[in-house]
């Protein structure tokens, strides 16, 4: 088996499906960052350990299960890289099939990508944030509804400002509301602002939000504090990070470094993280594959 992901990606103009060749590149890159970066940090604590007694019961059901050891994860995102259509590598006729990466393939992924001439934008979907935040009511008033999640996506970053503005000024008193909120609107945000994912992911703007609050009395202002200090809140943030990765996986990819040290990566929600990117990964990976094999096909059938 040929080494491919630890190699270079050169795909010349004069090769059938080349445009494609930047776009494998950048795939590899995120093949070898999550192999040898994202692995090693999600992976240093065992799932189960990490589980706190408040944590959500799909997330204490599978620690055990998702939990695999690193030099299997290593393993697996070698044999996936060999999927990769690199010229001179790559096996054209070779089936990338999901049943082959069953283990490491918890989180099932809804494959979706668009071009702008230049490159690819993904929308790989690894869980519904959208249809949920709406079913649990959180779905700003201000921001219309409708059976389009497109249209839902567009209306939502044509008010980005105002929806940030809104998120965070909730009030942490409003558990359901704003917890759930932070849970679902951070990873909606994080594509077209993975900057202001960070900002609402960390404790102190909570925090800064609260003390220049002028409505909020000393008491009231201690109370909210002291939610924002607990344990749970690092819990919540941990759950968003859990989506906001995924939502990252698809065109910042590489951004995911900076979360590697964040404070509360490790938590309940951390052993679902590698499936989620290694989810995201597949479908580039096999989308890939698909938009080379067309290429080579248009290309033979201009010569003819």
């Amino acid at each position: 088996m040929t080494e491919v992901i630890g190699g270079v990606c050169e795909t010349r103009s004069d090769q059938p499906g080349a445009r494609l060749g930047p776009e494998i590149a950048k795939v590899q890159s995120e093949l070898i960052m999550f192999r040898e970066e994202c692995l090693p940090a999600l992976l240093t604590h065992r799932a189960q350990d990490m589980m706190p007694e408040f944590a959500a019961p799909r997330a204490l059901a599978s620690a055990v299960e998702v939990s695999s050891p690193l030099s299997q994860w290593c393993e697996g995102v070698s044999r996936m890289s060999e999927f990769l259509p690199i010229d001179g590598h790559d096996n054209p006729d070779a089936d990338l099939r999901e049943q082959d990466f069953k283990q490491f393939m918890f989180q099932r992924a809804t494959p979706s990508f668009s071009s702008d001439g230049h490159r690819i934008v993904w929308d790989i979907k690894l869980f519904l944030v959208m249809d949920s935040a709406h079913t649990l009511g959180l779905w700003p008033e201000f921001l219309e509804w409708s059976d389009s999640s497109d249209a839902n996506m567009k209306g939502l970053i044509a008010q980005l400002p105002r929806v940030k503005t809104w998120l965070m000024n909730l009030d942490v008193t409003n558990e359901f509301l704003c917890f759930n909120a932070i849970c679902h609107f951070v990873a909606l945000i994080a594509d077209a602002d993975p900057s202001f994912a960070r900002l609402a992911l960390d404790r102190e703007p909570w925090q800064a939000m609260v003390r220049e609050n002028p409505i909020i009395s000393d008491e009231g202002e201690e109370e909210r504090l002291a939610i924002i200090d607990a344990p749970f809140f690092g819990h919540v943030l941990n759950n968003s990070m859990l989506h906001v990765l995924g939502a990252l996986a698809n065109n910042h990819f590489m951004q995911i470094r900076t979360w590697l040290d964040h404070p509360n990566l490790h938590g309940a929600y951390t052993g679902l993280m590698p499936h989620y990117l290694f989810a995201a990964l597949f479908q580039k990976v096999r989308a890939l594959r698909r938009m080379r094999t067309i290429a080579v096909e248009v290309t033979h059938a201009d010569q003819y």
